[in-house]
């Protein structure tokens, strides 16, 4: 069941609301299944959208997307990355959360900032919440868009994702606390604050830890835990706490968040505790992240 209204308030004040690299996949390979060979017809912009585009995170009002058609949808980190015919990108991304829905008709539309009405007469909504992107761009000025920008290793590519060069990019992070490193989108992507919590939580490290003092060991268990909390949050099509192409929230269930603060450890039974790291709420076992 999807989480009620005040639990999607808390979490979202609390940082744990956030589309990441599992969100952003399921979305895409849904989004790729309803969409692919799809003409767009009209973009609809909301009146509320003005102020996104003051800010830079929408631009549709600059470009004419009417007879393009959706080739393929793809995802890197927290972005996806809808490719039109003949030689445009449609860039998303649902930083603080958000929604992007498919409809099969008109009917069913609800709040929305931006609109793509399609040829066949469904049609696809994006609502950004907090802050977040819906731009296009010509596919020769992709790689120079300050955002996304220069993406690092995928952490779900096991391939990419090697540990070689996982150790590599620690090795790179030098005295830097190791939630600044696993966050920081240029060397590893899609890891948001919400699964972060979890992954240190599996590896038992403080986020305040710095990389360089990580043992051997203590490396390949932050390894293990990455790999094993994406790939789980993968299968599980994200978090409780987003929705899918269809408004259906996903199944993973936070192992630590604001819903543990003072709740025994299920670990050793140590009450949880609330830190502040860069910014941003971290929920933590005193006793097992020492």
């Amino acid at each position: 069941m999807p989480a009620s209204p005040s639990r999607w308030s808390r979490a979202w004040q609390e940082n744990l609301v956030a589309f990441e690299l599992p969100e952003a996949l399921t979305l895409a390979k849904q989004m790729n299944a309803e969409l692919a060979g799809k003409t767009i017809e009209h973009v609809h912009l909301a009146d509320e959208c003005a102020g996104l585009i003051r800010q830079g995170f929408v631009n549709l009002q600059q470009v004419n997307l009417a007879g393009t058609t959706i080739r393929s949808v793809t995802s890197k980190g927290k972005w996806v990355y809808i490719r039109l015919e003949p030689d445009w990108y449609f860039l998303l991304a649902l930083e603080s959360g958000g929604k992007v829905l498919y409809h099969p008709s008109q009917e069913s539309v609800v709040k929305f900032h931006v609109k793509l009405d399609f040829s066949d007469g469904s049609c696809l909504t994006v609502r950004i919440v907090g802050w977040g992107f819906a731009k296009a761009v010509k596919e020769s000025e992709l790689e120079a868009q300050r955002y996304p920008g220069k993406l690092g290793l995928s952490p779900v590519d096991e391939k990419e994702f090697s540990y070689q060069n996982f150790c590599a990019v620690l090795e790179q992070g030098g005295n830097k606390i190791v939630k600044y490193v696993l966050m920081e989108q240029t060397k590893i992507t899609g890891i948001g604050n919400g699964y972060l919590q979890d992954i240190l939580f599996r590896a038992k490290l403080h986020p305040k830890r710095k990389v360089a003092d990580l043992s051997k060991t203590e490396r390949k268990t932050l390894y293990n835990a990455i790999r094993k909390t994406l790939n789980e949050a993968v299968r599980r099509g994200g978090s409780e706490f987003e929705v899918d192409l269809y408004d259906q929230p996903g199944r993973y269930k936070r192992l630590v968040g604001e819903h543990m603060k003072g709740k025994p450890c299920p670990a050793c039974g140590t009450a949880i505790e609330k830190l502040s790291v860069l910014g941003g709420s971290v929920y933590v076992c005193p006793s097992c992240q020492k």
